[in-house]
């Protein structure tokens, strides 16, 4: 079952520096400060960087952060305009993490993602995974050295997405709005920071099951986008709350 469930305007910044020598003062030349990534070309050095980085996302100020697991690629994350963050697992690690939950824990009431935050999976469980099923999750987790973050989720996860549900495309994850129709055609809303990074979106972190496709996005300036369901059935007339 796969159930349901960061950008930005930059400046660059210029260094002008000078230089007194023998009475003159000579200005060097100015000099640009990378611009800063977009949060599509941060996803694309992401993957470009294959297994020596774990994911990208947003920090408080807008600022795009690539996960990275050594310092020399730390310095060719700085050099394209975003900030690197170190962490332990790369995205090998991150992919054997889900392979094993693919494998070993893809059962009814469960779904998962990769947190870049916290370089985690997170598996989310619905009130359902109990007994021997939740020891099958446990024991998936048990054997990635923490490379796994079990969460409980009260209700019942289902196919249906609502409002506040986590929605993926190759760019990342972030939140429906709210599912919309016009006419007898369903979309749901969402934030333009997040449809400008990518056009197909999913309801899954695999990113195996469609919920539709992009059919407009504004960011910056504004910050709205709207998808097209592929499956009308799929849109919930109602938000998430979560707890």
């Amino acid at each position: 079952m796969r159930p349901t469930r960061s950008t930005l305007r930059r400046a660059a910044a210029v260094a002008v520096a000078g230089t007194l020598v023998t009475g003159s003062l000579l200005s060097a030349p100015a000099q640009a400060a990378p611009a800063a990534l977009s949060p599509d070309a941060a996803a694309t050095l992401v993957e470009k960087l294959g297994a020596r980085a774990a994911g990208t996302y947003a920090d408080a100020s807008g600022k795009m952060i690539v996960t990275v697991t050594d310092t020399a690629t730390a310095r060719q994350v700085r050099a394209a305009g975003a900030i690197p963050k170190i962490v332990t697992r790369g995205a090998d690690k991150l992919n054997a993490a889900t392979s094993e939950l693919e494998r070993s824990a893809s059962i009814p009431g469960t779904a998962w993602w990769t947190d870049p935050v916290t370089n985690q999976v997170v598996v989310s469980i619905d009130s359902t995974v109990t007994g021997a099923k939740l020891e099958r999750v446990r024991a998936a987790a048990a054997r990635h050295n923490g490379a796994i973050r079990i969460e409980a989720e009260a209700g019942v996860l289902s196919t249906r997405i609502s409002g506040g549900q986590a929605i993926y495309a190759s760019g990342g994850r972030c939140s429906l709005g709210f599912n919309v129709r016009s006419g007898s055609t369903y979309y749901f809303l969402t934030a333009g920071h997040c449809t400008n990074i990518g056009s197909t979106w999913y309801s899954n972190s695999s990113r195996t099951t469609v919920l539709g496709t992009r059919t407009g996005t504004s960011f910056p300036g504004n910050d709205y986008g709207i998808v097209r369901h592929s499956n009308s059935a799929n849109a919930a007339g109602n938000v998430s709350l979560y707890n």
